[in-house]
């Protein structure tokens, strides 16, 4: 499959994805919010985005500004794990995406939804 730049409402709807907790992410010994920051995330995510598209196809693509426009999100939690996962694959081409600052939020993005899935708060912890 070919790598791409994902679209603007795609990355908008990760970053405004919310949660049980205000979302936030790990990164360089701190941590760091998206809520209320999700101009600058998705900020993040398309620079890495663009980058892992001009790794792939060694080009230069054209430096693009991630907009918010809108801070309501009807997504579901299993469609925010699944735009996660397309914006992953998107965006891994660089030998450093696993260290990078947008890998971090995708995670943080992830894993919140995934705890938003029903039945996961009464699944057990342990068996």
């Amino acid at each position: 499959m070919s790598a791409f730049i994902v679209s603007n409402k795609h990355i908008e709807a990760l970053v405004t994805s919310g949660g049980p907790r205000p979302l936030q992410y790990h990164f360089n010994s701190e941590w760091h919010p998206i809520s209320y920051n999700e101009q600058k995330a998705g900020q993040i995510l398309l620079n890495e985005n663009i980058r892992s598209v001009e790794t792939r196809y060694n080009s230069t693509e054209i430096p693009t500004t991630f907009i918010l426009t809108e801070l309501t999100n009807n997504y579901t939690a299993i469609e925010i794990v699944k735009l996660c996962d397309s914006l992953d694959y998107q965006s891994c081409e660089t030998d450093d995406w696993p260290t990078t600052e947008a890998h971090a939020i995708l995670q943080a993005i992830r894993e919140n939804a995934i705890r938003a899935l029903p039945g996961y708060v009464e699944a057990p912890w342990v068996i």
